[in-house]
């Protein structure tokens, strides 16, 4: 599936234009959040949510659809929207909310977009504090800040730096100590607390 392949948007703007002018719009609302007073609530075990998070949500999800009516929404705090087209948009408005509500600036905005047979075909990931753009698609590449990414040279394991998040679950735990050993020796073992970043990285 190629760019023209995809929906375009009610104002004829490509689905890549359109999704970053919401995660660019919600890294706004994280800058200026940060740091300050958030309300957070605990959904589970190192699992949060705070009143930026939702806000942030309403407004991409709400820009998304003006712009895409046809497409379902899948996002993390409202749940699933089913559309017409076959297309969905999937977005976490912050990933990394435990780092954002602690003070830490290691999060991101991300969103992604689903083809019919429910694969990524495009998606995005913004960090507000670095100003970092991340943007990939099938077929197109990926990019940073409009340059493209290429993989490591690295020949060997143990020149390696292994990026990682743990589970919420504790029985999980173990299993990810487990696979760290296992990989050793690698060089570096970082844990950020962002996914959507460290895929990115």
């Amino acid at each position: 599936m190629t760019g023209s392949d995809l929906p375009r948007s009610s104002s004829g703007r490509s689905a890549a234009e359109v999704v970053e002018q919401a995660v660019r719009e919600a890294g706004e609302t994280l800058r200026d959040a940060f740091r300050g007073a958030v309300e957070v609530e605990r959904k589970g075990r190192g699992n949060y949510v705070t009143d930026v998070d939702v806000q942030i949500e309403e407004a991409v999800v709400g820009l998304l659809r003006r712009e895409f009516p046809d497409l379902g929404v899948i996002g993390e705090e409202s749940g699933t929207t089913t559309g017409t087209s076959g297309f969905s948009w999937v977005v976490d408005p912050i990933d990394g909310t435990a780092n954002f509500s602690r003070g830490i600036p290691h999060f991101a905005t991300t969103a992604a977009l689903l083809g019919p047979g429910g694969e990524p075909v495009l998606g995005c990931t913004y960090d507000p504090i670095r100003d970092d753009f991340f943007t990939a698609s099938v077929g197109g590449g990926a990019f940073v800040n409009g340059k493209p990414m290429k993989p490591g040279s690295l020949e060997t394991i143990s020149d390696g730096v292994l990026g990682l998040d743990l589970p919420y679950e504790e029985d999980l735990i173990g299993v990810s100590f487990d696979m760290i050993k296992a990989l050793l020796p690698v060089q570096r073992v970082r844990v950020l607390g962002s996914g959507a970043l460290g895929m990115a990285y």
